[in-house]
């Protein structure tokens, strides 16, 4: 795994960057409070891109903390990102949802749960950035996933079992942040997602239930946090069980998470928005 010597200086102990103003409107919603049907936000594979060009991002080995969370807040406000957005903007990011399992509806206490179905991932950093504030897993919501197929090979293991491989390179997009920090300071309960176990469960009517199940999306509304921009890879090796070798290549944003929204993307209501605390936010 690859990972730029920003993360490894910064992740080690960071002062925190002053959190951007909340006034501003990440995502605009109508006269009836509701997302836009088709409302796509922020790009993060773009912003990425646009991340990564920048050496003024990066900490000079001779800056202390204070001096270089000084400057970033001095000149987030003039670093120009797509979309209309400065490093200083809340950005709002639209994560799709897939089927781990469906969403799931109990009539009977008329509640929704769709933390399963959420596009979430992890990868391991290295045991070296490990420190009394950050695990050694990145974690984050995946943006976008793009698969190649390089090709098939025949494979057998000691006993004579033979299998056909298919080996794939996985090109994602994240917006990668501390988890657990988030579901700390949003008071959710420890989970391997994100939002936590109860976190995604909402309560709706059976009528607004049958609208809602196989449209939910959410929207992650965060603002850029240092590093500002991860890059990490992680090798699946096959088995006879799983004939699949990948190598996953990752991109990620990195992120304060400010708010998650649950909501119908095909009418535009939202459900539900679990906000972090002041103290989460930076």
């Amino acid at each position: 795994m690859r990972l730029p010597a920003l993360l490894k200086t910064l992740l080690l102990g960071i002062t925190l960057i002053a959190t951007p103003a909340l006034a501003e409107d990440a995502v605009p919603l109508d006269a009836n409070g509701r997302v836009p049907v088709g409302f796509k936000g922020d790009d993060a594979e773009k912003i990425y891109n646009a991340l990564a060009k920048l050496p003024e991002l990066k900490k000079d080995q001779f800056e202390s903390q204070a001096d270089y969370a000084a400057r970033i807040d001095k000149i987030k406000d003039t670093i120009a990102l797509p979309g209309g957005k400065t490093l200083g903007s809340r950005m709002a990011f639209v994560i799709d949802r897939e089927g781990v399992r469906p969403d799931e509806y109990d009539s009977d206490s008329h509640l929704i749960r769709a933390t399963v179905a959420s596009k979430y991932g992890s990868i391991d950093v290295g045991s070296d950035l490990t420190s009394e504030k950050w695990s050694n897993t990145l974690q984050g919501f995946i943006f976008s996933s793009k698969s190649k197929l390089i090709g098939t090979y025949s494979a057998s293991n000691s006993f004579g079992a033979k299998v056909t491989v298919r080996k794939d390179d996985v090109n994602e997009v994240w917006v990668g942040f501390d988890a657990q920090k988030f579901r700390e300071k949003a008071k959710l309960g420890s989970s391997l997602l994100p939002l936590g176990n109860d976190g995604a469960k909402f309560s709706l009517d059976a009528e607004k239930a049958r609208d809602a199940v196989g449209n939910l999306k959410l929207i992650v509304v965060a603002h850029a946090f240092p590093p500002f921009h991860v890059y990490g890879e992680k090798h699946i090796s096959p088995t006879i069980q799983y004939p699949h070798e990948e190598t996953k290549r990752i991109r990620a944003v990195y992120v304060s998470v400010d708010e998650v929204w649950i909501y119908n993307a095909k009418n535009g209501e939202v459900y539900k928005k679990i906000i972090a605390s002041d103290e989460a936010k930076k």
